[in-house]
């Protein structure tokens, strides 16, 4: 997980470009703003990167000092106006991401398949899979949606097939964030 700070000025930056990227063909978008504590580059934005954000702004909540859970607060507020005024724009976007997404995911599981060694960089490569639950959340009900859950069934089958339950896999502050109902493949890892 990174720092409150950061994760507040990321998701301050993204915002405050995400109308036009929404608006764009791009699925990611070069951030103009740059990390003040570091001076490099935030990620670039997609709307992934701005729902796992926000997700990690979300389970620290019961730490934060009170400007920190204002600001965190007119951040969330900002992503829901957003999301309000270009509804079929952001379902449009969340699309796209999902079918890139996907094909990241099952390239990862089909080495995986493959060969076991990879097995050690599931808690990062899983960053993918937890990005297409909340993807498709945020794509709602649009029709286009129905294939592309099918192959993260199919997936998910694949997954599963070599899957060991177990602990909490993430920073446990974010287990309150990423249930086991819906996030069962944090909670464990691939059998090597």
């Amino acid at each position: 997980m990174h720092p409150v700070d950061y994760n507040l000025g990321m998701a301050r930056a993204m915002l405050d470009e995400l109308e036009a990227f929404v608006q764009s063909p791009d699925v990611f978008w070069p951030l103009s703003h740059t990390s003040p504590d570091t001076g490099s580059p935030f990620p670039r934005l997609s709307l992934g990167v701005v729902l796992l954000t926000l997700d990690e702004l979300r389970a620290v909540e019961p730490d934060l000092a009170p400007a920190e859970l204002t600001a965190t607060q007119v951040v969330e507020r900002e992503f829901d106006r957003i999301k309000q005024k270009w509804t079929v724009a952001v379902e449009r976007k969340a699309l796209a991401e999902i079918s890139q997404r996907l094909s990241i995911w099952r390239a990862y599981l089909q080495d995986l398949s493959e060969s076991r060694s990879g097995a050690e960089d599931y808690p990062m490569e899983v960053r993918q899979r937890v990005a297409l639950a909340r993807l498709l959340d945020l794509a709602g009900r649009n029709p286009g949606i129905q294939p592309t859950a099918q192959s993260l069934r199919q997936l998910d089958d694949l997954l599963r097939a070599w899957f060991e339950p177990g602990e909490f896999i993430w920073d446990q502050r974010l287990k309150a964030v990423y249930t086991p109902a819906g996030f069962w493949f944090l909670f464990g890892r691939p059998r090597e």
